[in-house]
């Protein structure tokens, strides 16, 4: 017997205001430019990278995902979460697939 298939969500996320959820020790918020620098570290180290795209190189290159990243918000397609302690730590993203097509997927990078 096959343990049962993940359902096919059957109402729209509502994308009118990004949520933030917060923890005692864990906020996730919305990607800013002002993280680039702190995504440089994790992004940019070929050791974190090695299963995931190219390392980055620049703090260019970091406020242009993270552009890329927060458009996919703004077409409503994924939301990339800043996951922060006191400052930027990792991030994560839920792809968020047309309403009767496939279950939203989570990608993470720490």
């Amino acid at each position: 017997m096959h343990p049962p298939a993940c359902e096919t969500p059957s109402v729209a996320f509502d994308f009118s205001a990004f949520p933030v959820l917060i923890t005692d020790r864990i906020v996730l918020r919305e990607l800013r430019k002002e993280d680039a620098s702190d995504l440089l570290v994790f992004r940019g180290d070929a050791v974190e990278q090695r299963f995931n795209s190219e390392p980055l190189q620049t703090l260019e290159q970091c406020v242009a995902l993270i552009e890329e990243v927060c458009g996919d918000y703004a077409a409503q397609r994924g939301l990339p979460w800043a996951l922060t302690l006191s400052r930027l730590v990792g991030s994560l993203g839920c792809r968020v697939p047309p309403l009767g097509s496939l279950p939203p997927t989570l990608r993470h990078w720490l």
